[in-house]
């Protein structure tokens, strides 16, 4: 799935009922204002179900990431976020 590197799996609390989309996630990600410094190459799969949206992100970046989402606004909204397991 994610190649030969180890990744965290992300848990926001929000999904396509919120009108979230994958790239919605990868931008809150990557962005420069969110303040994680993260690049699309320490974030693999993104799954958006219809209330919750996992993401797969590079173990290295995992706490980092699951922060920035917690305090970013994506769509206008705050989801809260949990860094769930090491996949």
């Amino acid at each position: 799935m994610l190649g030969s590197w180890r990744a965290f799996l992300t848990q926001v609390q929000g999904g396509r009922r919120d009108k979230l989309r994958p790239g919605d996630i990868l931008g809150a990600l990557t962005s420069s204002g969110s303040g994680s410094g993260l690049s699309g190459a320490d974030v693999g799969t993104i799954e958006v179900t219809d209330q919750r949206t996992w993401v797969a992100v590079r173990s290295a970046a995992a706490a980092k990431a699951a922060a920035a989402l917690g305090k970013t606004r994506i769509k206008k909204s705050k989801f809260k976020v949990h860094l769930v397991d090491e996949t």
